[in-house]
């Protein structure tokens, strides 16, 4: 399609949602270097970010607000735009004034997840067959460690099988729940305060890293269903 890869990032001051280009031919600019094109202004308290796999929007939570912002990105000659496309209103489980955190998509788009720290937990919606607009049914509510910050999904079941990592800052502990159940299937200790995680899978290596906010570590996570350290913290980088 010609667009190139791209980052998105949101502040949780400021609101400002910022979309870049990762650059490999600008002679001004290192390759892999990310270049700004384009940014739209939300609201106070944006947190999480992710890409809808199926149609290419982008979702937004907000730590103070009980809705999930969608996002579209609209090419043209003078590059990408950032505009505002549907606001939902998010179940209320609760009524502690804590809203989504962590966001990640699941099972193709069908479903979102998303984490709420109080009390901790993790809310499924349903998109439904052909809307995906994620604010019309609660799936379910699935209890997880203390203070949840940020969940993402990975192939890395046996077989590919798809899981959901949820980093709960408070137990330093990676809650791992099934997509297709949503239950937990494992607990992965992990260094001190962990708030975020990223993974890589070749054909060579398949590992988890899970930043520490507290400890000041990055923990290295096997994500190898055939390795017997499977869902083990194996390293603690200092």
């Amino acid at each position: 399609s010609g667009v190139p890869d791209r980052v998105v990032t949101g502040s949780l001051r400021t609101g400002t949602v910022t979309l870049m280009d990762i650059v490999d031919e600008d002679p001004d600019l290192k390759p892999g270097y990310p270049r700004i094109v384009a940014q739209y202004n939300a609201v106070q308290g944006v947190h999480t970010l992710a890409a809808d796999p199926v149609t290419g929007f982008i979702y937004m939570t907000n730590k103070y607000v009980p809705a999930i912002y969608k996002l579209g990105v609209e090419e043209s000659v003078d590059g990408p735009t950032l505009s505002l496309e549907e606001t939902g209103l998010l179940p209320a489980p609760f009524n502690t004034g804590d809203y989504g955190r962590g966001f990640a998509f699941a099972r193709e788009g069908r479903f979102a997840l998303i984490a709420y720290r109080t009390p901790p937990s993790v809310l499924v919606l349903d998109g439904g067959d052909d809307t995906q607009s994620y604010d019309q049914t609660t799936l379910k509510l699935v209890p997880v460690g203390a203070q949840p910050a940020h969940l993402r999904v990975y192939p890395s079941g046996p077989g590919g099988k798809e899981l959901a990592y949820v980093v709960c800052h408070g137990d330093n502990v990676v809650w791992v729940l099934d997509t297709e159940t949503f239950l937990p299937v494992a607990k992965i200790p992990v260094g001190g305060g962990p708030y975020d995680m990223a993974a890589v899978f070749n054909d060579n290596l398949k590992r988890g890293y899970v930043s520490n906010f507290v400890g000041h570590t990055v923990s290295v996570i096997d994500l190898d269903p055939d390795s017997p350290y499977y869902h083990t913290q194996i390293a603690e980088i200092h």
